[in-house]
């Protein structure tokens, strides 16, 4: 139920023998923490602490030197918190807000963390991405599930440019079996080349 950083330098056969303790809390999965790398070698890591139903987003990277945390002016209790660095060095993190079920992002594209915008539309539940995506010229992409029935159950896709986000487009829909919660993940390259992988998992006859 915690959350630690270690590396390893294979260059020099070395390794942080002693895991850094990053965040107490209950964890669910390996969606609770995630991590990239920048241009510079640098380390990028965002995780959520407090329970199983959310808490706290805490940010740390190693662009001074030691793996320390930054703080993001994002408040309230997330979820399934992702990091993501661009050619720029520009950080951005999405994660679920849980008051209103909806996925978030902010950036520090300006320097410091912009106010979070949401990127999905209300009456969904979005949850269970691994990653999510930025071309070469900018273009954020993401892909995620949702199991609430007033929106459809399935996984749906949504991309953004300049802070403004498309509607949301349902890519692969489960109309009578019930979506459990499963992972998904995107990639994308050039000038708006994506892949999507996402995992339908449904019940049928109990």
């Amino acid at each position: 139920d915690n959350i630690f950083y270690t590396n390893i330098d294979f260059k020099d056969s070395m390794m942080l023998l002693t895991p850094m303790l990053l965040a107490a809390g209950e964890t669910g999965g390996d969606f609770d923490a995630h991590l990239d790398i920048d241009n510079n070698a640098k380390v990028h890591i965002v995780m959520k602490t407090g329970n199983l139903s959310g808490g706290q987003l805490k940010y740390f990277n190693s662009v001074g030197g030691p793996l320390i945390e930054v703080p993001t002016g994002v408040i309230g209790n997330i979820t399934n918190p992702k990091v993501l660095v661009n050619n720029n060095n520009h950080v951005y993190i999405l994660y679920r807000n849980e008051s209103d079920l909806r996925l978030y992002i902010t950036n520090n594209a300006s320097g410091s963390f912009s106010t979070p915008q949401p990127v999905t539309p209300p009456g969904q539940r979005p949850a269970f991405a691994q990653n999510f995506a930025m071309d070469d010229n900018g273009r954020i992409y993401i892909v995620y599930q949702s199991s609430v029935a007033t929106s459809g159950r399935g996984f749906y896709f949504v991309w953004g440019e300049n802070n403004v986000y498309s509607d949301t487009m349902l890519i692969y829909n489960l109309t009578s079996e019930y979506v459990t919660r499963n992972s998904s993940a995107i990639i994308a390259k050039g000038d708006g080349d994506i892949a999507m992988f996402y995992a339908p998992g449904g019940v049928r006859n109990t």
